[in-house]
């Protein structure tokens, strides 16, 4: 859980280092290649990431609540 708010928050900066990247426009010195499209590059690895995060969050979750529902084997072999 802790990961998906740093994350979230991480990718709200890197939301906003792009819009200042696209605003500015630089360009590489020496074969003037923009650099926008390496900086785009942080912003969607970081939501790529957090879907990863959330995906593999809601699986532990639903993990865990199916476990609460039935009697797990090591109650069920004590009976």
């Amino acid at each position: 859980m802790i990961s998906l708010i740093v994350g979230c928050w991480l990718t709200y900066w890197a939301w906003d280092f792009t819009k200042y990247s696209l605003r500015v426009w630089k360009e590489s010195p020496t074969l003037y290649i923009p650099t926008f499209y390496v900086d785009i590059a942080l912003f969607a690895g970081l939501v790529l990431m957090m879907l990863y995060t959330l995906m593999h969050l809601v699986k532990h979750i639903r993990s865990l609540s199916d476990n609460d529902s039935g009697d797990s084997p090591a109650q069920e072999s004590q009976s």
